[in-house]
C-alpha cells in the first residue's frame, strides 16, 4: 500500500519544543518555550504550518535566539511568498464573502459569525453574514475548532487576508 492519511490534532508546546530545538540547532538558533508557544498558536497549533514555517527559518536564519519578533517576520516573508497562490485562491470570491473571511482572520475564532464584532468588522448586517456563512459553509478555507468556533484553516492565508 501507499500508507495512510493520518491526521494530527493540535500539540502541546511542552511536547513540540525539544523537537523544534532539535532541528533549530542545525542553524544554530534556539527557542524559548514562551516563544515557541507563539509559534505554535500563530499556526492554529497544526504539525503542517508549524513545521512549514520552522522550515522557513531554518532557511532563512542562523546564529541566534527567535523572538516573537523572528516569527512575525518570518511569517510575513512566507505570506509574501505565497501571495500569488492566496490572490487565486481568493479569485472569484465576491467583495461581501472576502469580507465575510477578513472578519473571522482578523477577528480570530468566532463562535457567532453574526455577532455585533463581525457585524462590525465587515460593516455587514447579521441577515447578509448568515447567508454569507451559508454560502462558504463548504469552503475549504474554513474550519472548526473543538470549541465550535469559526477560523481560517491556513494561518498564512489568515495573516494575508488580514492584509488585504
Amino acid at each position: 500500500g501507499f500508507g495512510e492519511d493520518l491526521e494530527l490534532g493540535e500539540i502541546r508546546v511542552e511536547d513540540y519544543l525539544p523537537y523544534l530545538n532539535e532541528r533549530f540547532a542545525a542553524r544554530n538558533l534556539s527557542v524559548s518555550e514562551e516563544v515557541a508557544l507563539f509559534m505554535l498558536s500563530q499556526m492554529n497549533n497544526i504539525p503542517n504550518y508549524i513545521n512549514e514555517l520552522g522550515a522557513w527559518i531554518i532557511e532563512t536564519l542562523t546564529d541566534l535566539e527567535l523572538t516573537r519578533d523572528h516569527i512575525d517576520a518570518a511569517i510575513e516573508a512566507l505570506v509574501r511568498s505565497k501571495r500569488g497562490r492566496y490572490e487565486s485562491a481568493l479569485y472569484g470570491y465576491s467583495q461581501n464573502q472576502k469580507a465575510f473571511l477578513k472578519g473571522i482572520a482578523r477577528l480570530g475564532p468566532v463562535k457567532s459569525y453574526t455577532g455585533r464584532e463581525m457585524q462590525q468588522a465587515t460593516e455587514l448586517s447579521a441577515t447578509e453574514l448568515a447567508r454569507l456563512h451559508t454560502d462558504l459553509e463548504d469552503c475549504p478555507l474554513l474550519s472548526r475548532d473543538t470549541q465550535n468556533r469559526l477560523f481560517l484553516l491556513d494561518p498564512f492565508l489568515r495573516r494575508f487576508i488580514e492584509s488585504i
